[in-house]
């Protein structure tokens, strides 16, 4: 049976899927005395900070800070591996020969072999049952697996040999460790994936033109420390002054939209960005997008935007559109585990913990807060200082990170940065606050709309009624009521009192009635009409109507009734 793209990503996301990748990533090794001291120099990832077995995001900048390619490294026993998309490979290869002198490395060739990847929240389950009875299996025992994720959730790696695909298929499907469902997840499935966890692809989402810091993980690439790469000085210029000027975000589109690549987007008629990858899945329409300052700080914002001649409502959203279970869970754990520590007043303890989560969820602002109390708890004002404004690039709407940079410079004397920080606080406080007003606003003006549409759809249904009877009592008291509720007191009247001539009994009607006459100033009609609904509604029962009668009467004795709104002076 063959499976819909929704039900591919659905199992993706569920349970697990392996795939075969080796037409569009490639491995190749660097190896040597001199390999990592090269590849320190040459890219902004602390290279020597990278476990054994495990691999880490990076890339290779031009002098502008301007991306090249983006890839992984993985330490390995050999060295290192690179991975990267296969068709910058050689681009990878031939920047790396370009820049040698006499370091002592050698880059390795392509690896033609297998690359597969098994990936979801059930994968690490699925590999710890195949790998059980791998005596019994020499393919994919023999096979290097690694670490890796290419769409946001649990995932490895499996290096194997060439021809081998079908046979370490067949050694998951022989322990019965993954359906038969997760052979099927093709490559617009792959593609939606990639999309929800914001990993950009090359050409599509940037080129040698785009700055690593405008990328979403862009500061995944980069290192804290003082090492000289490429590009290296305009990192450090942008970092001072706070911001870039575009950065990508997400866009969540309410429904499936169908859009150019690279089309500009405009609010208001203002050019703010340009549309990049994106996939429609489950009646909406997710996508990859340029947005310009301040824009790209209106996390949760909705606004209707223009995309080619198209009026188009979509909310910005920061990166990844989904966190896998996993990771939340992961991170969770690391946040309990340094929570504990930091009651227990082991702040060092704590900190190693809250540092761990930051790196698996970056997404959570919370974690990053709850590191950087923990480093200014352990004596270490400076460290809490680079964890806040850590926290300030990777969540650039969060006010907390400023309100507690300006308190720890002020702690260390430093009154101007101090300030500075406390106005940029301030500054986005309103901006939340503007944001929020707006928001309920569009609510506001959404639900009225809605509202209206209801009522207009109402009234032609009244309409329809009164044009076969004119004093049909119920077709009346709707469109009296809507009059009433339009402000139109002698439009609401008009209908109301045709209501009550053919139903003497209809307390309702009189409430409505009474209230129209008094609104438009006619007290005594008013104080006649009311009365008689009261004596209907005693009669019947009717309390709401009588209640409210009750009310309009004792405010016209009073002289305290209004036009406005609800009796009231």
């Amino acid at each position: 049976m063959t499976l819909s793209i929704t039900e591919q990503v659905r199992i993706a996301r569920n349970s697990a899927f392996l795939r075969d990748v080796s037409e569009e990533f490639a491995l190749f090794t660097v190896t040597g005395p001199d390999a990592e001291e090269f590849l320190g120099r040459l890219t902004p990832h602390d290279v020597g900070a990278i476990p054994s077995g495990e691999g880490r995001p990076n890339a290779i900048l031009d002098k502008r800070s301007a991306v090249i390619a983006l890839f992984d490294l993985f330490r390995v026993e050999e060295g290192f591996l690179l991975l990267s998309e296969r068709r910058l490979a050689p681009v990878i290869r031939a920047h790396f020969e370009n820049l040698r002198f006499t370091e002592d490395l050698v880059l390795g060739d392509t690896y033609e072999g297998a690359l597969l990847v098994l990936e979801g929240p059930e994968a690490a389950a699925a590999l710890a049952e195949t790998l059980s009875g791998a005596a019994a299996l020499p393919s994919l025992g023999a096979a290097r697996v690694l670490p890796h994720s290419f769409t946001g959730d649990e995932g490895f790696l499996i290096v194997a040999g060439r021809g081998e695909e079908e046979s370490i298929r067949g050694s998951f499907r022989s322990r019965r460790a993954l359906a038969e469902e997760a052979f099927q997840v093709g490559p617009e499935a792959f593609d939606i994936l990639r999309i929800e966890a914001g990993v950009p692809r090359h050409g599509r989402d940037y080129d040698e033109t785009t700055l690593v810091l405008e990328l979403p993980h862009g500061d995944d690439e980069i290192c804290t420390n003082n090492r000289c790469y490429p590009g290296q000085e305009i990192v450090a210029r942008i970092r001072s002054r706070g911001a870039v000027k575009k950065r990508m975000v997400g866009l969540r589109f309410d429904k499936v939209v169908h859009l150019e690549n690279e089309a500009p987007l405009f609010l208001e008629g203002e050019d703010v960005g340009e549309l990049r990858s994106r996939a429609p899945f489950e009646g909406e329409t997710i996508a990859l997008a340029y947005v310009r300052k301040p824009h790209y700080s209106d996390l949760g914002m909705t606004f209707d935007f223009e995309i080619s001649g198209t009026k188009v409502q979509a909310t910005i959203v920061r990166l990844p559109f989904r966190v896998a279970g996993a990771v939340r869970e992961a991170a969770e754990r690391e946040y309990a585990a340094g929570m504990e520590a930091f009651h227990g007043d082991d702040f060092e303890s704590a900190g190693r913990h809250f540092r761990r989560a930051v790196r698996i969820n970056p997404a959570d602002p919370d974690l990053f807060e709850a590191l950087g109390l923990a480093i200014e708890r352990s004596g270490d004002v400076d460290g809490a200082i680079r964890a806040n404004l850590d926290f300030a690039k990777a969540h650039p709407a969060a006010f907390m990170a400023h309100t507690n940079l300006s308190r720890l410079y002020m702690l260390k004397g430093m009154k101007e940065k101090a300030e500075s920080a406390m106005a940029e606080s301030t500054i986005l406080q309103m901006r939340l606050a503007a944001r929020t007003a707006e928001s309920r606003r569009k609510v506001e003006a959404r639900r009225k709309a809605s509202a209206a549409r209801e009522s207009a759809a109402k009234i032609e249904i009244f309409d329809e009624v009164l044009k076969i009877d004119a004093g049909d009592e119920v077709a009346n008291f709707g469109i009296g009521k809507h009059y009433l509720d339009a402000g139109d007191w002698d439009g609401a009247i008009r209908h109301l009192t045709v209501a009550t001539g053919r139903n003497s009994t209809f307390s309702a009607a009189f409430g409505l009635l009474g209230e129209a006459l008094a609104r438009a100033g006619r007290t005594e009609e008013a104080i006649e009409v009311l009365e008689r609904g009261i004596a209907a509604a005693e009669m019947k029962g009717d309390l709401q109507p009588l209640g409210r009668m009750r009310k309009w009467l004792e405010k016209i004795d009073h002289g305290t009734t209004n036009a406005a709104g609800d009796p009231g002076g």
